[in-house]
């Protein structure tokens, strides 16, 4: 393509600047920069700054002399931001980086939840003496707190203590599978014992006979 006269190429930066107005350099600095309102998004308010950022670099941006001018004098931001040489586009990356970094501490973070407090149905810290002994029926309906550890230790000290049959104190056998499995039978033949030494006493069996 040839090169551009100089009067074109005054022509297409005055198409330039009525297409893309510049912002007062002077006026800009004293401005505070504009809140982003805490309705938007993050990503709203950073391609807001995004867009703004690329239209003030694409009207900073003029070509040089003896550069090709394109015929239409209204270029596309991306057309025109993408001439840049390398730096320039580095530079732009790194001032988009910190404008969106900056909105996004403007925007208020949602704070997380509390802790939810203890519910008002907890069930007390004293243990339910029926499930200590194995006969509660409420199961997990229980409003006492069931302790399997507590269980354990008051059925342990319970087998290490003697039975009593009146005033004797009988010590309990070493429980097991096979005598849990015999016992049955066991009680039946101490009731057939018994019953013997009621019947020889019952008929004075061993009484001489006169």
């Amino acid at each position: 393509m040839p090169t551009r006269t100089p009067e074109e190429i005054q022509a297409y930066r005055q198409a330039r600047k009525r297409a893309f107005p510049r912002r007062n350099p002077s006026s800009a600095d004293d401005e505070p920069p504009a809140k982003v309102p805490c309705t938007d998004t993050a990503d709203a308010a950073a391609a807001t700054a995004l867009q703004s950022i690329a239209m003030n670099y694409a009207d900073e941006s003029e070509p040089e002399e003896g550069a090709v001018v394109p015929e239409d004098a209204t270029v596309p931001i991306e057309a025109v931001t993408a001439t840049g040489d390398v730096d320039a586009a580095g530079e732009a990356t790194d001032i988009q980086e910190d404008v969106v970094e900056e909105v996004r501490s403007d925007i208020p973070q949602e704070e997380p939840p509390s802790v939810c407090p203890p519910s008002i149905t907890a069930k007390p810290s004293y243990s339910c003496k029926y499930y200590l002994y194995g006969t509660c029926r409420n199961g997990r309906h229980c409003t006492r707190r069931h302790d399997p550890d507590a269980r354990a230790s008051v059925l342990t000290r319970q087998a290490e203590q003697p039975r009593r049959i009146g005033q004797l104190r009988v010590p309990r056998p070493a429980t097991s599978l096979l005598r849990t499995l015999l016992e049955p039978e066991i009680r039946q033949q101490h009731n057939a014992i018994l019953e013997c030494f009621k019947f020889l006493v019952e008929s004075n069996f061993f009484q001489d006979s006169a």
